[in-house]
């Protein structure tokens, strides 16, 4: 047994010898498509000319560097930006000793060594905890038992306060003196040169610009997934739908509009990583920060600018970036109890009509909330609804959760003698209330990480006496309720189902229409334009016909639709979730249930405003293929309540004529469970 053990080691090993091998061999995909996307990019006219010479001087250092340099430098341009030690610096496939290749960059400036390290803090930081301590005897600075950070503090404080005898008046303390000493002590690290890393940052923000719309809360450039996308591409392991790309719209007319872009992104992302890390204070001053270089951008008239842009692209804008970041530091603030400058910060966001349109309700709300609960002047909260109501930016939903205020405002007893009447505001729509059930689950005893509330399976309850408990949430409890009322089929898919059935129904609408600007790159797994008016405006007469052949045509050419749809493009990467549903005769019979006119209303809601309709949609559908029928269900646990767009949707589906409800899930321990049975 050992020595076939020991034979299965040497095999691993000498196999990893023959991979490194050919990796020494062969072009890696890291470097591939780090090239392919430089290539891409500056075959882009428009792009082109966002790189003067000097940048282009370093864009070709690179280029003339050996592979093995090439190699070294994509490899340390996807780490975290920071000096590294050449120990931390392993890579066997480019070359068992690393340094000369480190030279090589360094030579072509691409790379600081040692001799640029200048930030004390930085240099500690590069040493371990042993060295931390000889460092610290060296100084006479008791380091004591404690650890890498503290001992850092003690020797920060001792350099700030204590002086040299050897030095001037002009340089009080000894920081120089114990910079000397950690740069000796780190002996050789290394760093990216700043300013050709940030030439690159810009290449690769370029090409995926698109995927920055997609997700507009990651603002970390995200180099590293644009490589491994490309991998799983040119591997076949990725596929995106066939576009075509005609790009109209200059987004950046001179390079210092590309830059102000990438330095507003990268404060973006400083700011989203203060405020998840709950550091208010540094998030605050970064805050601050932001609202300067807006204010600045506005002086210099860039918002005029950028408003002959259509609206799904002023989102690459600084000023998109700005006034988005603006909207976190209401966050902040209201962490920071400075709740009349987040009202103040709130009526600045919504008196320009640039950038963000979408927020525009929520800003409302909030300035409403903040007034009305926060600084007692439910007179400016009724005022702000009333204004809110007749902004044409701010979609239903919204409207619905402000007119929701409004009525709890003029329903307080405090407030009744102000003479706030709801009479006086815009009409909205009448909503209908969907029919409630409720069902009992047995609570599970524990609470569980990631769970709200956990229940026992009712699969379970007659096993549960032996052990064999299977834990359920909410969603997963309510279909088993409705399996037992008969809908044999179910799925807890939300937005996902109406999604899926919208983009099969919908494909060559969305991705093979000719419409500019929408598809930039080949990478795009949803037009630009997707989650705007214009969507729908760029194909009204398309979606029209659509609509209308989907309502005219019979159940089995709306399956027959479904099914070439899904052969012909399952598995790539658009609205689709593959995985809801195992095949597309799952999806048929889904569609057999639901019924042509109900799938064309869906579909009409969608299209119309997918950016505001995509959420709120009924957790379940839950479906009998054998007596064609099916019911759209929200779950509610314990102490949940409806938001305004699930409010929306079950009112919308009710007025298609379809089965809804809600579902309301009661949790209950297991000897109050056993009585309520009996």
């Amino acid at each position: 047994m050992l020595i076939k053990e020991k034979l299965t080691m040497v095999q691993r090993a000498q196999k990893t010898q023959r991979l490194l091998k050919q990796e020494k061999n062969s072009v890696p995909y890291y470097l591939k498509n780090f090239l392919h996307i430089i290539e891409y990019v500056l075959s882009q006219k428009d792009d082109q000319k966002l790189f003067n010479e000097d940048d282009m001087t370093h864009i070709r250092s690179f280029q003339q560097l050996t592979e093995a340099g090439q190699k070294l430098y994509v490899r340390l341009f996807q780490r975290k930006h920071k000096w590294i030690r050449p120990q931390k610096i392993e890579y066997p496939e480019i070359a068992e000793n690393i340094l000369p290749i480190l030279e090589e960059l360094v030579k072509a400036q691409l790379l600081h060594n040692v001799n640029d390290l200048e930030e004390l803090e930085e240099a500690l930081n590069l040493l371990n905890p042993l060295e931390l301590k000889t460092l610290c005897k060296t100084l006479g600075v008791g380091s004591g038992t404690k650890g890498k950070k503290e001992t850092i503090v003690v020797i920060l404080k001792h350099g700030r306060e204590h002086k040299s005898v050897f030095q001037s008046k002009f340089s009080p303390n000894i920081t120089g003196v114990i910079m000397k000493k950690a740069r000796q002590a780190v002996g050789i690290c290394f760093k990216l040169t700043v300013i050709p890393r940030r030439v690159f940052t810009r290449i690769l923000m370029l090409f995926s610009l698109p995927a920055a719309a997609e997700d507009e809360d990651d603002a970390s450039g995200g180099q590293q997934q644009q490589l491994v996308t490309l991998l799983l591409v040119n591997r076949g392991q990725l596929v995106f739908p066939t576009t075509t790309i005609r790009r109209v719209a200059i987004l950046f007319e001179t390079r210092e509009d590309l830059i102000r872009y990438e330095v507003a992104r990268q404060l973006e992302g400083d700011l989203l990583s203060s405020v998840e890390a709950k550091d208010y204070e540094m998030a605050h001053q970064l805050f601050l920060n932001v609202k300067e270089m807006y204010f600045h951008y506005c002086s210099q008239g860039q918002p005029e600018k950028d408003k002959i842009l259509p609206t799904f692209l002023r989102c690459f804008t600084a000023g998109h970036v700005y006034v988005r970041c603006l909207s976190r530091g209401v966050e902040i603030l209201q962490k920071l109890r400075r709740y009349k400058d987040a009202v103040d910060l709130l009526q600045t966001l919504v008196d320009q009509k640039e950038y963000c349109l979408d927020y525009r309700g929520r800003w409302y709300d909030r300035i409403a909330l903040n007034s009305d609960q926060h600084l007692k002047q439910p007179e400016k909260a009724f005022s702000v609804i009333k204004t809110a109501l007749s902004d044409v930016f701010v979609r239903t939903g919204h409207k619905f959760a402000l007119f929701s205020r409004a009525q709890k405002i003029c329903s307080s007893s405090s407030n009744k003698k102000l003479g706030l009447k709801l009479e006086e505001l815009p009409e909205i729509l009448s909503v209908q209330e969907a029919p409630k059930v409720v069902i009992q689950g047995r609570l599970f005893p524990r609470a569980l990480p990631g769970y709200k509330t956990v229940f026992i399976s009712m699969d379970s309850a007659e096993s549960s006496s032996v052990g064999d408990v299977v834990i359920v949430g909410v969603e997963e409890l309510a279909l088993q309720h409705y399996k037992q009322q008969g809908f044999t089929q179910g799925i807890h898919g939300e937005g996902s189902t109406f999604s899926m059935l919208f983009c099969l129904l919908f494909w060559d609408i969305i991705y093979e229409l000719e419409v500019d600007d929408v598809f930039r790159t080949p990478y795009q797994s949803y037009p630009l334009d997707l989650n705007s008016d214009h969507f729908y405006m760029h194909r009204m007469i398309e979606i029209q016909e659509r609509l209308q052949e989907i309502k005219n045509c019979t159940i089995e050419e709306l399956q027959s639709r479904i099914d070439q749809s899904w052969q012909a493009h399952h598995g790539k990467v658009c609205l689709v979730n593959w995985d809801r549903f195992g095949s597309s005769d799952d999806v048929q019979g889904l569609i057999k249930c639901i019924g042509n006119e109900l799938v064309s209303g869906i579909c009409q809601r969608l299209v119309q405003d997918y950016r505001h309709c995509r959420s709120g949609v009924p957790d379940l559908v839950v479906w009998n293929p054998e007596f064609c029928t099916v019911k759209f269900v929200e779950v509610k646990g314990p102490g949940d309540r409806l938001s305004p767009k699930q409010v929306m949707w079950l009112d919308y589906l009710l007025s298609l004529g379809a089965s809804t409800e809600v579902c309301h899930v009661e949790g209950v321990g297991c000897r109050k469970l056993q009585k309520a049975e009996s």
